[in-house]
């Protein structure tokens, strides 16, 4: 490889400055790190497979860092083009790059894409500096105005969520965030959740984009979405946010529940059934499951929403309602969110 390369020098930013910078991102570790949780939007250009990252690792700890960098450069010889090639396919001027903690693997891309004229941005202490950015974030944001949806199971208070972002109203969707609806029935028809540390990163990321000084929305939830938690510190904060309560009727619940729900296979709603079966007992857990059998979704709704309502009206007697949003017979949630756009005027 000729000597020049070494003789290039990319910019280097803070995680500030590169987060804001616009162009498109580089993940250059092996894809166990990527898959374990990465900046959003990254794409996984991996410099070394997961077999790869952990010969070397052993070789700079059994023999010496110049021998495992020897070990480096031999396996990645033959992927030169290949790894070229793959980052010139991206269509932009400037490429931000970045490995775990802005070492050799950033930067030996770096060079390489600066070698043949490419222009690359490293990030200062890579995916690490990152990821305490992240915690920061998380623990030291602070709502000036955080309004919370709340409101029995059915109530379509997501729906109404994404209507307000829709509206351009600053939104918070914590289930879209966890890819689960909340409930035991939340994972139906969907793909495995993220994990909770990808969870915080897009959630930080999220709050990044906001205007904290302005109201911004959000379902009332659990600690736990599926098996992702809420960060100690927005949990907290929703806990004290200014709830406002959405309600309807039961038929109107149970439309939507079973619009929702009544298409996915017996098999996994009698599972998700399953899953709370232990607070059902053993009599309902039956009932439910014979229902569902039985193709008798009303009636196993019916008893759901029974169950799930006698939890969140425990959770409810412990919070002051000021407000409420009732939402009758066929409305739609673009009037339900406009009304409550009215109400905060």
């Amino acid at each position: 490889m000729p000597y020049a390369i070494y003789l290039m020098t990319p910019q280097s930013l803070n995680i500030i400055d590169f987060l804001d910078h616009s162009s498109p991102i580089l993940d250059v570790r092996s894809p166990s790190e990527f898959n374990q949780g990465h900046i959003p939007h990254a794409i996984s250009l991996a410099l070394f497979n997961d077999d790869e990252r952990a010969k070397i690792g052993t070789q700079y700890k059994k023999a010496s860092k110049q021998e495992a960098i020897t070990l480096g450069l031999k396996i990645i010889a033959p992927h030169i083009q290949s790894l070229s090639d793959q980052a010139f396919s991206i269509n932009s001027e400037i490429i931000k790059v970045h490995c775990w903690r802005g070492g050799m693997r950033s930067g030996f891309i770096a060079h390489l894409l600066e070698y043949y004229e490419k222009k690359t941005i490293t990030l200062e202490g890579g995916y690490k500096s990152f990821r305490r950015w992240v915690i920061q974030k998380l623990k030291s944001t602070t709502f000036s105005k955080l309004i919370v949806l709340t409101g029995l199971t059915g109530t379509g208070k997501t729906a109404i969520l994404n209507e307000l972002q829709v509206m351009g109203e600053q939104v918070i969707d914590l289930e879209k965030l966890a890819n689960h609806k909340g409930s035991a029935f939340g994972g139906i028809g969907l793909s495995d959740q993220p994990t909770q540390e990808q969870f915080e990163n897009d959630l930080a990321i999220d709050l990044k984009k906001f205007d904290l000084s302005q109201p911004i929305w959000i379902e009332d939830e659990s600690r736990l979405i599926g098996n992702r938690h809420i960060p100690n510190g927005l949990f907290n904060q929703l806990r004290e946010g200014t709830p406002i309560l959405i309600e309807c009727s039961i038929e109107e619940r149970l439309r939507r529940l079973i619009m929702e729900y009544g298409t996915a296979p017996k098999e996994q709603l009698i599972d998700s059934v399953n899953c709370i079966s232990k607070r059902l007992g053993g009599l309902l857990t039956n009932e439910i499951k014979r229902d569902i059998e039985n193709g008798d979704l009303e009636k196993t709704f019916e008893k759901l929403l029974s169950y799930y309502d006698k939890c969140y009206l425990y959770q409810m007697t412990r919070r002051k309602f000021n407000h409420s949003i009732n939402a009758p017979f066929n409305s739609s949630s673009m009037d339900i969110a406009k009304a409550l756009i009215d109400f905060l005027r």
